[in-house]
C-alpha cells in the first residue's frame, strides 16, 4: 500500500508496504465503498483507512510532486529501459529539471500547454515531465498526422509552443513557437520552482467528433494520478504497479494507452520499456520481447487480445497484470488464456478520454458461459455510473439502457466546443446532488451484484480498435468528397467503409483511403474502403458488438460487397497475361564461356533425364567453376581446379554451407551488375541473403515458369490471388515476396490480396480479411491462387471453424502453391496430410491441386511436389545426401544433410550448398507420378544451435533453447 510521510523539503514522499494485489473493490478488497442508488446509479466512494470518505483536496496534489517523490524513493533504479537508452530515476528526474528549465524560459503562464511531436520512447518522457516540472500541461502530437492535423490539434487545444523530439523536423502550426528537445534541457539560469498545485490540465487528449473533427479532452491531474495510485485511498482499485515491475510501452502517445503505460509506472519506480508499435502485431515477437525483457504488465487492445488468445494463449503465463480495453472481450479468448497462460490479474477495462480513460474495471477470475462478453465490472473510485432508459428514467437492475458516466477523473466537456460538448454531455440530479455526465452511447446493464455488463450500441460511438471511435466522424469526412453520394461505415473487426457514386469516373478505393488520411487521425481510417454503384436498401445501420459467429457478410443488415484490404488491388487488368516474357529465351553472361550452360538452360523439358542431360550438365558445371574461380577470390581458394567427367563427380565438388552466405558477401560479379538483393523471412536475425545478377534473375524465373507449364498451370482465365507472403514495399527484398509476386503473372488477376498486408510500421497477419476474401472468392466463383506460407493457411483454416463458417468452394480449377515453410509457427506446424486433408475440406479444392515447393535463397531452384506430392529434381539441378557425420555421399533412402548443385547462378558462388535440413533421396520409380528424375523428402532440421535456417531457428529460439 502507499502511504505518504513528510519530506523535510515540505512535501510528501511515496513509501511501499505491499498488500498483494491493487486492493479495490474491483479486485476483492475493500479501498473503496460502493453504493447503489435509486435505479440503475452505481457510486463507488474511496475511502481512508478509517472508513471516513476521502477529502476532494487529496487529489490535489499535482503529478511533479509525485513524481519527484518517486525520485527520491527509487534514485538508483532503472525507469526507463529503452533500446537505444535507459535511464535511472535520478538522471530521468534531472533531465526532466532541465527541460522543465528550458520550458519556463519560454515565459509561458503556469497552466500553459505545450506540444510534444514525436514518437513514444524515452524522450517523449523525458519531454512530457519537463513539461509537468514547469506547471505544464501536454499535447501530444503524432507524427503520422499531416502537418494540417497537426495544427489543428495545436489551435484546438490552445497550446503556446511545440517540443519537437529528435527526428521531427517539421510540425504543423505556424503561431507557435518551437523549442527541440535537446535546446529545451541545455537553457542556463534559476531551476524550476518546488512542486505546488497544479495550476491546469496534465495533458490534452483528442477524440473524435460527429462533425469530422477531433475533440480536445482536458485530462486534469487527478485523472493520472487516479489511474496511477493502485492501492489506499488515492487507489484505482484495479492496478496496482511495484517498483519491481517492468511496465511495455508500445502504446503511440496519441493513445490513452500510453496514459496506462507511463505514469503508474513513473510514479511508482517502476522500469518503463519502450518499444515499437508493430511488436504486438506480432505472436511470436511479443512473446519473445515478454520473455527477454522480464514484462510484469502489459496492456493489449482487445481485438489483439482476442488474436493471440488464439495463436499464443502461453504467452500471459508470467505477466502479473495482463489489461485489455477498447472492444467487448470475449468469453471464449479468455477462457483459453485462463487455462493455458493464466497471469495473475487479467483486468477488463472500460472507458474513454472524456471518461477519465478507465471508468470501470473487472479482474475476470473465470469466463462466462456461453459464448458472450465479459462485463466491465464496477466503476472506479469516486465514478458514478447510470443506465438510463430512453424515456431518461433510471433502469433497474437487469435492464438495458445506455450507460452515462460521471465524476473520478472525467471531463467536464470538450475544450473550445460549447455545442458538442451539450449534445455529448448533460447533468443529472439523482438523490438530490446535480452531476454532469458523459453520454457513452454504450449499451449497458446492472446485474443485482453491481457488475456492469456492455450489451451494444447505440446511435453514437463506437468502441473499436484501441480508442473511442465514432463513426459518424468517417461519415461525415468521406461525404465531403466530391464524387460521393452516401457513406456507410461498419465497425467489424476492423473499421470498414462503403461509398456510393453517381460521378461518371468512380473513385479509386486509394484514393478516397488517401483522402481519409489527410483528415482523421491514422485509427479512424477504415482498413479497406469499397466502392458501390447504388444502396438497394435503408441508409443506417446499428452496430452491436456482439461476438461474430457468422461471416461478417451473412450477419450485416446490408448486402453490401466484401472489403478489399487497401493496397492490395491489383493493376493488372483482366485478361493480360505477362507469363510469355518468363519463357522468352536468355543469354547467359559470355556465350563463349558459358556454352553449355545456355544449352542446359535451354532445355525446355523441366524434367528431362536421359544422357545427354546429364553430359549437357556435367559441363556446365565446369564452365560455372572456372567462372567464379576467374571472379571470386573466395571460390578459387577453395577449388582444386578437379573437371568433373560424369554425374558421380559431383561428389567431389566443393561445397559451401547455407549458414556462410548469412554473415558473408561473396560475389562473382561487380557491384553494378547486381539486379536483386534477395533476402530469406529469417526471424532470429540469421537471415541469408544472396546477390543476382541479370542472367540468374531471369534464368531462374524462367525455370519456375517451365516447370508451371508443365503442370498446366499458365491460364489466360482471370483468377483470384490470396497471397500468404508479406506485401512489397519500396526497398523491401524478401525472396517469398518476390517470388509470390511474380508468381501472380502466370493467370491474369481478377484480385490480388495479401494475408500479410504492409501497415506502415511493419507487416500484420489479417486472418479476418482472409476469411473474408475466400468467402467472397466462393461466391465469385473463379478460380483462386493462394500462393506462400502455409501456416498462415492453417491459421485461416482455424478461425473459419472458430467462427462456424461451415466448408466453403471454390472453383476446382483453383490452385495451392505452398512455400517459405512454417517460419516462425513451427510449434505449431501440423502434418501436410492434415494439412491437405483440411484444405479439401474446408475449401474443396482437390488434393492433386494442392502443392508445396522447396527452395532457399541460397540457391533459388524451385522444387515443386508432383500430384503425389514428392519433391521431384528438375534438370537443371542435382541433389546429393551427406552424411551428418564425415559428410561422405550417402547412398538412396538414407537421411543426411541435403545438398543442392546447380550451375546456373553466376552472380555468387553458390553452384554447390550444403544445407541445414535433413532429408533423403528416392528413386524416380518409388514415386508412381511418372516423372522420370529422382525426389527427395525433408524430414527436418538438424542441431539445435542458432545458426539454422528459419523455421526451427525461431521456434527454438523462442522457447529459449538457443
Amino acid at each position: 500500500m502507499l502511504a505518504f510521510r513528510e519530506h523535510r523539503h515540505g512535501f510528501p514522499v511515496l513509501s511501499e508496504a505491499h498488500h498483494g494485489p491493487a486492493a479495490g473493490r474491483n479486485s476483492g478488497g475493500g479501498s473503496s465503498h460502493e453504493r447503489v442508488l435509486s435505479g440503475g446509479m452505481v457510486v463507488a466512494q474511496p475511502e481512508d483507512r478509517d472508513g471516513r470518505a476521502m477529502p476532494e483536496d487529496r487529489y490535489a496534489l499535482g503529478l511533479d510532486t509525485l513524481f519527484a517523490a518517486s525520485v527520491r524513493r527509487h534514485a538508483g533504479r532503472q525507469a526507463i529501459d529503452g533500446s537505444d537508452r535507459s535511464y535511472r530515476y535520478e538522471e530521468l528526474g534531472a533531465l526532466a529539471e532541465q527541460v522543465g528549465r528550458g520550458l519556463r524560459r519560454l515565459g509561458l503562464p503556469a497552466g500553459a500547454l505545450v506540444g510534444v511531436a514525436g514518437r513514444h520512447g524515452p524522450d517523449a518522457c523525458v519531454a512530457m515531465l519537463g513539461a509537468i516540472r514547469a506547471g505544464l500541461g501536454y499535447v501530444p502530437l503524432d507524427p503520422a498526422l499531416s502537418l494540417e492535423q497537426q495544427a489543428t490539434l495545436i489551435a484546438d487545444s490552445g497550446a503556446r509552443a511545440v517540443v519537437r523530439l529528435p527526428g521531427v523536423t517539421t510540425v504543423g502550426g505556424g503561431a507557435v513557437d518551437f523549442v527541440d528537445l535537446p535546446a529545451a534541457g541545455e537553457e542556463a539560469g534559476d531551476g524550476c520552482p518546488a512542486p505546488s498545485r497544479p495550476a491546469g490540465p496534465a495533458s490534452v487528449m483528442f477524440t473524435p467528433g460527429s462533425d469530422g473533427r477531433p475533440k480536445a479532452v482536458a485530462l486534469p491531474h487527478r485523472t493520472l494520478i487516479q489511474l496511477s495510485l493502485g492501492s489506499g485511498f488515492l487507489g484505482n482499485g484495479f492496478l496496482d504497479i511495484r517498483s519491481t515491475d517492468r511496465v511495455l510501452h508500445a502504446a503511440s502517445l496519441s493513445s490513452g494507452t500510453s496514459v496506462l503505460e507511463i505514469w503508474p509506472a513513473l510514479l511508482s519506480g517502476a522500469c518503463l520499456v519502450p518499444v515499437t508499435s508493430d511488436v504486438l502485431c506480432s505472436g511470436p515477437a511479443l512473446r519473445a520481447m515478454l520473455r527477454w525483457q522480464r514484462i510484469t504488465v502489459l496492456f493489449l487492445p482487445t481485438r489483439v487480445f482476442h488474436e493471440l488468445s488464439t495463436e499464443r494463449p502461453e504467452m500471459f503465463a508470467g505477466l502479473r497484470y495482463l489489461l485489455v480495453g477498447g472492444e467487448p472481450l470475449r468469453a471464449d479468448a479468455v477462457r483459453r488464456v485462463l487455462s493455458r497462460g493464466r497471469p495473475q490479474h487479467l483486468v477488463n477495462l472500460y472507458g474513454s478520454t472524456e471518461g477519465g480513460v478507465v471508468t470501470a474495471a473487472h479482474d475476470v477470475t473465470e469466463a462466462p458461459s456461453g459464448s458472450g462478453a465479459v462485463p466491465i465490472g464496477r466503476p472506479l473510485p469516486d465514478t458514478v455510473c447510470v443506465v438510463r432508459r430512453e424515456d431518461g428514467s433510471l433502469a433497474p437492475a437487469g435492464e438495458e439502457g445506455e450507460l452515462w458516466v460521471a465524476g473520478g477523473g472525467g471531463s467536464p466537456g470538450y475544450l473550445n466546443d460549447p455545442e458538442e460538448s451539450d449534445r455529448r454531455f448533460g447533468v443529472l440530479t439523482i438523490g438530490g446532488k446535480s452531476r454532469r455526465f458523459f453520454r457513452t452511447g454504450d449499451i449497458a446493464r446492472r446485474r443485482a451484484d453491481s457488475v456492469l455488463e456492455l450489451r451494444g450500441r447505440g446511435d453514437g460511438p463506437t468502441a473499436s480498435r484501441e480508442s473511442h471511435v465514432d463513426l459518424g466522424e468517417i461519415r461525415a469526412v468521406l461525404a465531403t468528397h466530391p464524387a460521393v453520394d452516401a457513406v456507410i461505415v461498419l465497425g467489424l473487426e476492423s473499421l470498414v467503409a462503403y461509398v456510393v457514386t453517381g460521378a461518371e469516373e468512380a473513385p479509386a478505393p486509394e484514393e478516397l483511403l488517401s483522402f481519409l488520411r489527410e483528415r482523421l487521425p491514422g485509427h479512424l481510417v477504415p482498413a479497406t474502403v469499397t466502392v458501390i454503384p447504388r444502396l438497394r436498401t435503408a441508409s443506417w445501420i446499428t452496430y452491436r458488438p456482439e461476438p461474430v459467429t457468422r461471416p461478417a457478410r451473412q450477419s450485416a443488415p446490408l448486402a453490401l460487397p466484401f472489403p478489399r484490404s487497401a493496397g492490395t488491388a491489383s493493376t493488372r487488368h483482366p485478361g493480360d497475361s505477362p507469363v510469355s516474357k518468363y519463357l522468352e529465351p536468355v543469354t547467359v553472361p559470355d556465350p563463349a564461356e558459358l556454352a553449355a550452360l545456355q544449352q542446359l538452360a535451354d532445355l525446355a523439358d523441366p524434367y528431362r533425364a536421359d544422357e545427354e542431360a546429364d553430359e549437357l550438365f556435367v559441363l556446365a558445371m565446369n564452365e560455372s567453376n572456372t567462372w567464379h574461380a576467374a571472379r571470386s577470390p573466395f571460390f578459387s581458394q577453395l577449388w582444386d581446379r578437379r573437371r568433373l567427367a560424369s554425374i558421380a563427380d559431383l561428389a567431389h565438388q566443393p561445397l559451401v554451407h547455407a549458414n556462410f552466405f548469412k554473415k558473408h558477401k561473396v560475389l562473382s560479379v561487380t557491384e553494378e551488375q547486381i539486379a536483386l538483393h534477395a533476402t530469406s523471412s529469417g526471424t532470429t536475425g540469421q537471415k541469408s541473403q544472396m546477390f543476382f545478377d541479370e542472367w540468374t534473375l531471369r534464368n531462374g524465373q524462367r525455370m519456375v515458369a517451365r516447370i508451371f507449364q508443365h503442370y498446366g498451370w499458365i491460364d489466360t482465365e482471370p483468377v483470384n490471388y490470396l497471397l500468404y507472403s508479406y506485401q512489397p514495399r519500396p526497398g523491401m527484398n524478401l525472396g517469398t515476396s518476390f517470388t509470390d509476386d511474380y508468381l501472380c503473372d502466370f493467370a491474369p488477376a481478377r484480385s490480388v490480396e495479401y494475408g500479410l498486408p504492409n501497415t506502415g510500421s511493419g507487416h500484420e497477419f489479417d486472418v479476418f480479411g482472409c476469411v473474408r476474401a475466400l468467402l467472397r472468392f466462393a461466391e465469385e466463383g473463379a478460380p483462386v491462387r493462394i500462393l506462400g506460407f502455409p501456416a498462415f493457411l492453417s491459421f485461416t483454416l482455424d478461425r473459419m471453424r472458430d467462427l462456424g463458417i461451415g466448408p466453403v468452394q471454390l472453383n476446382e480449377r483453383s490452385l495451392i502453391s505452398f512455400g517459405g515453410g512454417w517460419k516462425g509457427n513451427a510449434d505449431k506446424q501440423i502434418g501436410k496430410e492434415e494439412l491437405y486433408a483440411r484444405i479439401v475440406e474446408q475449401l474443396g479444392i482437390p488434393d492433386e491441386r494442392i502443392r508445396d515447393g522447396y527452395g532457399a535463397v541460397e540457391h533459388s531452384v524451385l522444387y515443386m511436389e508432383c500430384p503425389r506430392h514428392h519433391l521431384h529434381v528438375p534438370t537443371w539441378s542435382r541433389v546429393l545426401i551427406r552424411s551428418v557425420r564425415n559428410l561422405e555421399p550417402l547412398p538412396l533412402g538414407e537421411v543426411g544433410y541435403l545438398q543442392f548443385v546447380s550451375p546456373y547462378i553466376t552472380s555468387a558462388p553458390a553452384q554447390s550448398v550444403l544445407m541445414g535440413d535433413l532429408a533423403s533421396l528416392h528413386a524416380p520409380q518409388e514415386c508412381g507420378c511418372g516423372l522420370p528424375t529422382p525426389w527427395f523428402v525433408v524430414h527436418g532440421r538438424a542441431g539445435t544451435t542458432r545458426n539454422r535456417s528459419c523455421a526451427i531457428a525461431a521456434a527454438e529460439l523462442l522457447e529459449g533453447r538457443s
